[in-house]
């Protein structure tokens, strides 16, 4: 039996041993049978620009985390979650917004129900509706990190109140 002949459960498992995602790069480059193998072990992705979203979306569908920190400040964010949100995610866990100017989120985003964490640092300001947006668009969330909101305050009590009683699951809130 040569190496070309074990089967594609003995290279993930060879694979899995690798530590992080950018050093599937150098694998992928060997054949197209090790490119198929790496896109399905990637599990997290920065998203620099929305042109090839949907080809990158589609390439890696084990996805369980999303950065979109790197995404331009003044590109269309709205567009680019409500893409994330009506793509097929199944293993979506983890997204981190931080650092926009606003919440990118609105009544085109749909309910991301695998979601579990949700990272909203540095942006701001928050208004009340943002937070109804959050529970819509999350039910499952079980951490939210919205610290070091830019300008702070012009949220009221009551949108924190119903934040925290529209997610049940909600046991780590980061904030201010």
């Amino acid at each position: 039996m040569s190496i070309r002949d074990l089967p594609d459960d003995c290279w993930v498992a060879v694979f899995k041993w690798v530590d992080q995602d950018r050093d599937f790069e150098p694998l992928s480059l060997v054949s197209k049978r090790f490119l198929s193998i790496t896109n399905h072990l990637r599990s997290s992705l920065v998203i620099c620009d929305k042109t090839l979203l949907p080809r990158l979306l589609a390439r890696f569908p084990n996805l369980s985390s999303l950065n979109l920190t790197r995404f331009p400040r003044r590109g269309d964010a709205h567009a680019l979650l409500s893409h994330i949100s009506h793509s097929h995610l199944p293993l979506l866990t983890c997204l981190n917004l931080s650092g926009r100017t606003k919440l990118p989120l609105h009544d085109g985003v749909r309910k991301i129900e695998t979601l579990k964490s949700l990272i909203c640092s540095c942006i701001g300001p928050y208004k009340d509706t943002d937070f109804v947006h959050i529970v819509r668009c999350f039910p499952m969330l079980q951490e939210l990190d919205i610290t070091y909101p830019v300008p702070v305050g012009g949220v009221s009590d009551d949108a924190i109140k119903s934040l925290a009683l529209g997610l049940p699951k909600l046991n780590k809130e980061r904030r201010p």
